[in-house]
């Protein structure tokens, strides 16, 4: 969850008058650049967490309802090697592509910078935590001008086999889309970006970008608490498979995190 979702969440629990619970942990992460890059974010640090005490939120998830919300995200940022320094020499190797905050794959081009998501989304429940949403949220480049970061949509089927105060297990899947400008800001190569194994590529068209499949896991042992989460990533058919940016088609995010509860 990021810090914006974080703060929307606790809106939300103070706004519904509901008792909740709130904790400390320490996390890491392995995050993909971005969509296709094939290479990975590493990182870790502490975090807060909110957990409602009654009924689910937002939405009033648990009843066949249905909800509007806000939806928030960020993308990280992109921050390319000058042209002179050379990708990996074992390109698939993973333990390679992990590459801190430089990029490889985008080497001598602009660095892109943290783009911030606000927008809304529609839900129906199912069950207590199944649910069907669509959200479509437009961003901007935090600093650098503050220029159009394009739209992202995603449609999201999420099914919760049990919830309880002692453990928590879902299973998710997203179809995300996004626009020309987002696509075009990410995945296009001008001539100027044109070097061995790099063509010119127009990436300014609108589709689907990825489906990701998601488990995630958490257990309490009293007041300590343990999340896990795995995503897979599937570019195959996205309106831009075919940039030279795109270095893969699956792709993973994981998370793991520790802490307790106050």
């Amino acid at each position: 969850m990021n810090r914006v979702s974080v703060l929307i969440s606790i809106f939300t629990l103070l706004a519904s008058g509901q008792a909740f619970s709130w904790g400390l942990g320490y996390g890491e992460l392995l995050v993909p650049h971005y969509h296709g890059s094939g290479e990975y974010y590493y990182l870790k640090g502490p975090f807060p967490i909110f957990q409602g005490i009654g009924k689910m939120i937002p939405g009033n998830r648990g009843k066949r309802a249905f909800y509007f919300d806000a939806d928030a995200n960020f993308r990280l940022p992109v921050n390319s090697e000058p042209i002179t320094i050379v990708e990996p020499s074992n390109y698939s190797d993973p333990d390679e592509r992990i590459t801190g905050y430089k990029n490889y794959t985008r080497r001598g081009m602009a660095d892109v910078p943290t783009s911030f998501y606000l927008g809304a989304k529609l839900g129906v429940n199912f069950a207590p935590g199944t649910y069907l949403e669509y959200g479509v949220t437009p961003g901007v480049h935090l600093g650098s001008g503050w220029g159009h970061a394009g739209v992202i949509s995603t449609l999201k089927l999420n099914i919760e086999f049990f919830r309880s105060a002692e453990a928590e297990f879902s299973i998710s899947a997203r179809h995300i889309s996004t626009n020309a400008a987002y696509n075009d800001i990410y995945y296009s190569v001008t001539a100027e970006d044109v070097i061995s194994g790099r063509a010119i590529y127009d990436g300014a068209k609108s589709g689907k970008l990825v489906n990701i499949f998601g488990v995630f896991y958490r257990t309490n042992f009293g007041p300590l608490f343990l999340l896990a989460a795995l995503e897979y990533q599937d570019l195959n058919g996205a309106v831009v498979e075919d940039s030279p940016l795109v270095r893969t088609t699956k792709e993973y995010f994981a998370a793991m995190g520790i802490g307790v509860y106050f």
